[in-house]
């Protein structure tokens, strides 16, 4: 390639990249990219929550008719089905109550109640956990 060709092939590329706005892109990175990526890390938050809130309702719901087919079952027994029930999450952060309520008809109501303690990822304003809660009743002839 000749010395002439080189520099007409580089003016024409310098001309190519060269958009005249000296840096103005990356500045708008620069305020758009933290933005963007909260927004990203909200969505990945968000989702994480309504997962663990179906596996809680789902936990609640197994233990509700756990105790209601097995009228003489344990606590530690129930413990042991909503352990068991948690599929993808810590069960450490789990605090469970049952209460079996006796009807007016002779029937009884177990109701079970799981509240966790949801830890973020990465805690925000000084925020460490939220709790969550799931409620679940059968009855129990």
């Amino acid at each position: 390639m000749t010395d002439a060709k080189r520099r007409k092939v580089n003016r024409r590329w310098r001309s190519l990249c060269d958009d005249g706005e000296g840096g103005a892109t990356a500045v708008e990175f620069a305020i758009s990219a933290p933005i963007f990526l909260e927004f990203l890390y909200g969505l990945l938050e968000l989702g994480r929550v309504i997962f663990t809130q179906g596996v809680l309702m789902y936990a609640a719901q197994e233990a509700s008719r756990y105790a209601a087919a097995r009228r003489e079952s344990t606590l530690a027994e129930i413990e042991n089905v909503v352990t068991e029930s948690f599929v993808g999450i810590s069960p450490g952060p789990a605090t469970l109550t049952v209460a079996p309520t006796v009807n007016a008809d002779g029937t009884r109501t177990i109701t079970v109640t799981i509240q966790y303690a949801f830890p973020w990822i990465v805690p925000l304003f000084g925020i460490e956990s939220i709790t969550l809660q799931a409620n679940s009743s059968s009855l129990s002839g």
